[in-house]
């Protein structure tokens, strides 16, 4: 068996970590190494793990100062030894065959990377989530969990950014830009829950980080000479993250008005400019999000922020 590295970002989880970690260690295979970084959590997240960590020796803790997921996952990187790495989130949990799976896969298939379909878990029910290539390949499913990545290719460039909004974008997307093959597992392995805080609509100027990562990931893209190759991809990215995602949280702002809407539509636009002829975007956006692109397009600013200043509450984009 090779070796797989779970790494566990953990802050204030006390009410989470039980079930995240018994679908870890029940797991049915076996070489692993559950690495769980104490982000200095203030409840008994830490008092938990090092139970678990007395009755398996593979289940590591490791406690660090408070510097936010990003920090705590490049830490669990850096002291991750595996063939092989993933990403649990400490408030999820997977199912028993997870790890079995992702790596039959990604050794029958000799791929780079294996994403396998998930769960959204709410308190009274769960949807179900397949993944396409165009999610991977468009950087609509950056996650760092429900994925299988081979540990020596998660080089210095793939670490995430700290401080900064939308981390995974500009890490698993790197990656996903360097892999000759990914392979698909389309089985619901991956619990995501959805808690209060998952569900809570609280935007600040922050939204905005989202242009740093993009730029990362086109910096990247142009720097290691695959920027062509993956043109349809950013620009969807841009497509999908920007025009629809950030415009629809900028309409939480209290300053958002016509010129805001104008000024996040031009980020795209002087990169993009012939955006809406992008092939992906047609495959796989929605109806709704077609006709808001379509006034988008159609340059209907004012109808535009008059419409989602008054149901933003009531959409989920």
């Amino acid at each position: 068996m090779d070796k797989v590295s779970i790494v566990i970002p953990c802050y204030n989880v006390e009410k989470y970590i039980d079930k995240c970690l018994d679908s870890i260690v029940n797991q049915t295979y076996k070489d692993l190494e559950i690495i769980c970084v104490d982000d200095g959590s203030k409840d008994s997240t830490a008092k938990i793990i090092k139970n678990y960590a007395k009755k398996d020796e593979r289940v590591k803790y490791f406690s660090k100062k408070n510097e936010g997921v990003s920090a705590a996952r490049n830490f669990g990187i850096d002291n991750a030894g595996g063939k092989y790495l993933v990403f649990i989130d400490s408030d999820d949990y997977v199912n028993e065959k997870y790890i079995e799976k992702m790596v039959d896969k990604i050794k029958s298939d000799k791929s780079d990377m294996v994403v396998c379909g998930f769960e959204r878990v709410y308190k009274n029910k769960s949807t179900r989530k397949t993944i396409k290539m165009d999610d991977i390949i468009g950087f609509k499913n950056s996650a760092p969990w429900n994925k299988l990545y081979i540990r020596k290719k998660f080089e210095d460039d793939f670490k995430f950014p700290i401080n900064i909004w939308y981390e995974d974008l500009g890490t698993t997307s790197k990656y996903t830009m360097k892999c000759k093959k990914i392979s698909i597992l389309n089985e619901p392995l991956y619990y995501y829950m959805q808690n209060d805080s998952s569900l809570m609509r609280t935007y600040d100027n922050r939204i905005f980080d989202i242009y740093d990562e993009l730029e990362i990931i086109e910096t990247f893209a142009k720097k290691n000479k695959i920027f062509d190759e993956n043109f349809e991809g950013l620009e969807f990215a841009n497509i999908y993250h920007v025009l629809v995602g950030t415009s629809f949280r900028a309409s939480f702002l209290p300053e958002f008005d016509t010129e805001m809407l104008k000024n996040i539509v031009s980020y795209v636009e002087k990169k993009y400019p012939k955006w809406y002829n992008n092939e992906m975007a047609k495959r796989n956006l929605s109806k709704v999000y077609k006709i808001y692109l379509f006034f988008i397009k159609k340059r209907k600013f004012k109808f535009l922020c008059f419409t989602l200043k008054r149901l933003n509450k009531h959409l989920y984009l």
